[in-house]
């Protein structure tokens, strides 16, 4: 009823979820009970965000008689039909048989569900598989101009609300979720995430500190000797306290250093893997290198100090 009244210029499509755990077989081969079986009409395809690559998406003319045919993911496609053609099999779920007119491109996984655990099939078949007294159904509306989109989101409260016949104060009986609504709902966890690795991070450097901190002092201590050696031979403290300090700042720098190409290799292998484009970040490389040049500062200018001040004539009777 909804998208025969709906007077909004869009595209309206409805869905129904069966269940999350179906299981499929052809012949001999089975599929895990992981399979998400969905009831679809023929406008699904062009909000989905799915794609045929084989065959063809359901019709009008399929969603009016029992067609009883499928239209299955990839990985459905790979696990019954590793080696021959899917399109026109009969596969079976349970005691139903559907016949395959349309193999889904790949979609990949997002959130833990996979996308192309997936196989559709007409409204009216999901209705036959699914008889309960309360079905939930899906009206996802994709308005022609963007522009207009919180007007689009007014007209379907007023249809929905004179279709459920609700008074002006009676509330929604049904929801409404805008499409960035999860984007939404994820940058804010993303938020969270951040801040958790904030502190962290700065766990992290405090430990680097200390830890440098305490290889430059038995760095000093060891090269004691040196140190008197070199302030006998005239150099002064000044050149001592440099020495020392920018031996700290290279090691920091060559972690920094260590830790960029890591996460450069890491970044383009996780990107291969799930089949994006990847980019370096400058700004971070940039303030990361600069981190790490006040991290070697701070853990080296104690102990640059420390051999600054040695004795010379104490030094070269040390050991």
């Amino acid at each position: 009823q909804f998208k025969e009244t709906y007077s909004f210029p869009s595209i309206i499509s409805v869905s129904s979820d069966v269940t999350f755990n179906a299981k499929l077989k052809y012949n001999s081969k089975n599929t895990h009970p992981n399979i998400e079986v969905k009831g679809a009409d023929e406008n699904y395809l062009l909000i989905s965000g799915y794609e045929i690559e084989k065959g063809r998406w359901l019709t009008s003319t399929d969603l009016h008689k029992n067609s009883n045919y499928t239209i299955i993911g990839k990985d459905v496609e790979a696990l019954l039909f590793p080696k021959e053609r899917a399109l026109g099999k009969k596969i079976w779920w349970g005691s139903y048989q559907f016949i395959i007119i349309g193999v889904l491109k790949n979609k990949g996984s997002s959130f833990g569900f996979g996308g192309d655990k997936v196989m559709f099939v007409s409204l009216k078949d999901a209705r036959l598989i699914n008889p309960s007294q309360n079905p939930r159904f899906n009206l996802q509306i994709k308005c022609a101009n963007t522009h207009l989109l919180d007007k689009a989101i007014d007209a379907a409260r007023y249809t929905f609300r004179n279709i459920r016949k609700l008074s002006t104060s009676d509330e929604d009986n049904f929801s409404i979720e805008k499409s960035d609504m999860v984007a939404n709902l994820v940058i804010d966890d993303l938020k969270k995430v951040t801040i958790g690795a904030t502190f962290i991070a700065i766990i992290t450097l405090t430990g680097a500190v200390i830890g440098l901190l305490n290889i430059m002092l038995v760095n000093v201590k060891e090269r004691t000797r040196e140190i008197g050696t070199r302030k006998a031979l005239g150099a002064s403290s000044k050149n001592i306290q440099h020495q020392f300090l920018l031996e700290a700042i290279i090691i920091g720098l060559l972690g920094g250093a260590i830790g960029i190409v890591l996460g450069i290799i890491i970044g383009n292998l996780v990107a291969m893997g799930l089949g994006t484009g990847f980019f370096i970040p400058w700004f971070w490389i940039s303030a990361s290198l600069i981190t790490c040049f006040l991290v070697g500062i701070a853990s080296g200018y104690y102990p640059s100090k420390k051999a600054a001040d040695v004795d010379p004539i104490e030094s070269l009777r040390y050991e």
